[in-house]
């Protein structure tokens, strides 16, 4: 049986452009746990619990995630759009 994308998957903070939604770059995430994120911010993944679905993210989820990846990252919401992505390999 093949594993499912959720077994492979790797999760990401991706940035996009506001205007235009060129993606810009990814940062990978470390140990990320999505039941421990779920449940950080109150989010119901009953249909998605390894949460592979792209998620958008907001200011609200920065401070978590910020100790999950290696880059040094400044956020800009006014010109700039996160989403909580999984690949099975990286871009």
């Amino acid at each position: 049986m093949p594993n499912s994308l959720a077994h492979d998957a790797c999760h990401y903070l991706s940035v996009y452009e506001r205007q235009g939604d060129r993606w810009v770059k990814d940062h990978k995430l470390i140990n990320f746990d999505p039941r421990d994120f779920s449940i950080e911010f109150g989010l119901d993944i009953s249909d998605d619990p390894e949460m592979v679905f792209v998620y958008p993210l907001k200011i609200e989820h920065v401070r978590y995630l910020s100790r999950l990846y290696c880059d040094h990252v400044i956020f800009d919401f006014d010109c700039y759009e996160y989403f909580l992505e999984a690949y099975t390999e990286k871009r």
